[in-house]
Formats: structure tokens, C-alpha cells, sequence
């Protein structure tokens, strides 16, 4: 029990449209990064979703854009500077 870790949090959710959640993504190097995902898309540093390529296909330029650090920075920038795709989802009335 002394080796737990989290490796995802739920950032939002909405009914069963959304589930936007923070995860650990292993690299092939054993380091980790933190990607904020949402059903196959993923939240870049501009704040805009994108769709989130397959590994093969993902290039230097896609982990700079779509790739935190650490959990704490890509916290800080969700609570801080996300744009939500999602707004018009909370406002209706299902």
C-alpha cells in the first residue's frame, strides 16, 4: 500500500455527455505526463479541445500543446483557463 498513486481525476461531468478527466499518460521513457481528456479529445495549452491522435501519430509538437508536466500544472490551468465545450449542456434542461 506504501506505492499508491493516483492516476486519474474527474474534472466534470455532466449526466452521461461528459466526463472530462485528468490522467497520467506513461512515456516510453518511464517518465509521466498529465493529459486533460474528454472521449477521445484532448484539452490543449491554447484551451481549445482537440482530437487526440493515436501514439504512433503523435508528434514533439502535440506533447508540447497537450501535455502537462505535472498534475498540479495541468490543474491550475483547467481551473484557471479552460474554455468548456460544454456550457450548453449544463443549460438545458434534460
Amino acid at each position: 500500500m506504501e506505492n499508491l498513486k493516483v492516476l486519474v481525476y474527474e474534472l466534470d461531468g455532466w449526466k452521461d455527455l461528459i466526463e472530462v478527466r485528468l490522467e497520467c499518460v506513461k512515456q516510453i521513457d518511464g517518465s509521466d505526463l498529465w493529459a486533460i481528456r474528454e472521449k477521445g479529445f484532448c484539452l490543449n495549452k491554447q484551451g481549445e479541445w482537440e482530437i487526440e491522435p493515436i501514439p504512433s501519430s503523435r508528434t514533439s509538437a502535440f506533447y508540447k500543446r497537450c501535455r502537462w508536466k505535472s498534475a498540479e500544472a495541468a490543474l491550475t490551468f483547467w481551473r484557471k483557463d479552460h474554455k468548456s465545450r460544454f456550457e450548453h449542456y449544463r443549460r438545458q434542461r434534460l
